[in-house]
């Protein structure tokens, strides 16, 4: 939605540039072009760039749920630990070594 709502602005802006310097005229079909043709790659490229850190976040946040592992997760990590990069690799390991904490933590009050 914001990646819409600032395609709009800079099609808005970049028909500005032109009729303030006297090259185009204002309300012609030559400066409707020009603001399409600036806006759309433009939101192309905000909305993918948008999409693909949401998509990281909600990928994370399955992965290595925050409240405690699931069994969709676990097997989740287990099937796509071997084609993760070093860096995915690591965290994912951080992560089991702090569910192995918590579940240690865990079974040493309970006795």
């Amino acid at each position: 939605a914001t990646s819409v709502l600032s395609a709009c602005g800079i099609f808005y802006l970049s028909r500005c540039i032109p009729i303030a310097r006297k090259i185009h005229q204002a309300h012609q079909p030559r400066n409707y072009l020009l603001g399409i043709c600036v806006a759309v790659p433009y939101g192309l490229i905000l909305a993918g760039t948008t999409t693909y850190y949401k998509y990281a976040e909600v990928l994370d946040s399955v992965m290595c749920p925050p409240a405690g592992d699931t069994p969709f997760a676990s097997k989740m990590r287990l099937r796509l630990e071997p084609y993760a990069p070093d860096v995915s690799r690591k965290f994912l390991h951080d992560y089991e070594d702090s569910l192995v904490a918590q579940n240690s933590g865990t079974n040493e009050v309970k006795k």
